[in-house]
C-alpha cells in the first residue's frame, strides 16, 4: 500500500511545481496578476505596419508598458490596447504616437513602438468616459525614422530639384548663359590685348599720386592757416563791427520813431498847399480881376441894385 501511494504524491508535486512555475513566469513578465498595469485604448486610421503585440510603449524615452492587442475594427479604424504601469503619468493631455525606427519598419533591423508625451494642457488623470470600456488616449500623426522612408523622401526631393532645374535651365536660359560666357571671354581677351596699356595707365597713376601728395600737404597747410589765423581775424573784424551795427540800429530806430513821422507830416502839408495854390490859379484863369480886387465881391454900383432886382 505504501509503495502504491508514492507515485501519486510524486505526480501531485510535479503538477504543483508546474503551476507554480507558470505563475512565477506570468508575474515576472507582465505583473498583471497583481494589477500593476492598467489597460488603455488607442484608435487610429493610419497604418500600423510593423507594430506587433508586446511592442514597447515609451513615455519620454522610458518604457512604461507594452502593446496588448491590435484589432482591425472596420475598413477605417484600428483599435490598439496597451498595458501601462499604474504609476505612469497618463493624463488628459497625454498623446500617443506610432513611431518606426531603424533601417526598415519590419525585421530585426528596425522596430515600431508607441511613444507617449504630455502637452501640458490638462494634467488631470485620464479615465474612461461613459460608454467606454478603457480610457482612450488621443493619437497624433505617426512618425517614421527608418532608413528606407528617409531614402524614399530623399529620392522625392532629388526628383523635385531635378524637375526644378529642368524648368529653369531651358533652351533660352542656356543660350543666355552661353552668350554671357562668350561676352565674358571677349572682355577677357580685350583686357589681355590691352594689358600693356593698362600697365601704363597704372604706372602714370602711380606717378601722378606722387604729385598729388605735395598738393594735399599744401592744402592741409592752407586749412591749418585758415583755422589758426584767417578765421580768428575774421571773427575779430566782425566783433569790431558790432558797435557800428548797434549805432546803425539806433539810428534806424530814431528815423522810424521821430524823423519819418515829421517828414510825413511835412509832406502832407506841402500837398495841401499845392492843392490850394492849384485852386487859386484856376480861379485867376476864370477871373483875372481877382488880382486887382481880390476874392471879396465888389459892392453894386448906382442903378445895379434896381437892375438886379
Amino acid at each position: 500500500m505504501k509503495g502504491e501511494a508514492r507515485p501519486h504524491y510524486k505526480h501531485i508535486v510535479i503538477v504543483l511545481l508546474f503551476v507554480l512555475g507558470i505563475f512565477i513566469a506570468l508575474w515576472a513578465t507582465s505583473g498583471l496578476l497583481f494589477n500593476d498595469y492598467l489597460v488603455y485604448k488607442l484608435s487610429t486610421q493610419e497604418s500600423v505596419s510593423g507594430l506587433v503585440v508586446d511592442a514597447p510603449v515609451e513615455y519620454k524615452g522610458v518604457e512604461v508598458g507594452k502593446v496588448k492587442s491590435i484589432k482591425l475594427v472596420n475598413s477605417q479604424w484600428i483599435d490598439i490596447l496597451l498595458n501601462i504601469k499604474k504609476d505612469s503619468p497618463i493624463t488628459n493631455g497625454t498623446v500617443a504616437t506610432i513611431t518606426a525606427r531603424g533601417l526598415t519598419p519590419r525585421g530585426f533591423t528596425g522596430f515600431v513602438y508607441i511613444t507617449l508625451k504630455n502637452d501640458g494642457k490638462d494634467l488631470l488623470p485620464l479615465v474612461a468616459q461613459k460608454g467606454q470600456l478603457y480610457p482612450e488616449i488621443p493619437v497624433a500623426p505617426s512618425t517614421s525614422l527608418s532608413l528606407d522612408t528617409t531614402l524614399v523622401q530623399m529620392g522625392k526631393n532629388v526628383q523635385y530639384f531635378t524637375e526644378l532645374f529642368k524648368n529653369i535651365l531651358d533652351g533660352a536660359t542656356i543660350n543666355s548663359i552661353k552668350e554671357l560666357l562668350s561676352d565674358l571671354k571677349k572682355v577677357t581677351s580685350v583686357l589681355a590685348t590691352n594689358n600693356q596699356k593698362l600697365n601704363g595707365i597704372l604706372i602714370n597713376f602711380e606717378k601722378a599720386s606722387y604729385h598729388i601728395e605735395p598738393f594735399l600737404k599744401s592744402g592741409q597747410n592752407v586749412m591749418g592757416q585758415l583755422s589758426k589765423q584767417t578765421l580768428p581775424e575774421v571773427h575779430h573784424m566782425f566783433s569790431d563791427l558790432r558797435p557800428f551795427l548797434k549805432s546803425g540800429h539806433d539810428m534806424m530806430s530814431l528815423l522810424e520813431t521821430q524823423t519819418l513821422p515829421t517828414t510825413l507830416h511835412t509832406f502832407t502839408q506841402l500837398d495841401e498847399l499845392s492843392r490850394s495854390f492849384s485852386d487859386l490859379l484856376n480861379e485867376i484863369k476864370r477871373d483875372p480881376s481877382i488880382l486887382i480886387r481880390g476874392t471879396t465881391p465888389r459892392l453894386p454900383g448906382p442903378g445895379e441894385e434896381n437892375a438886379n432886382e
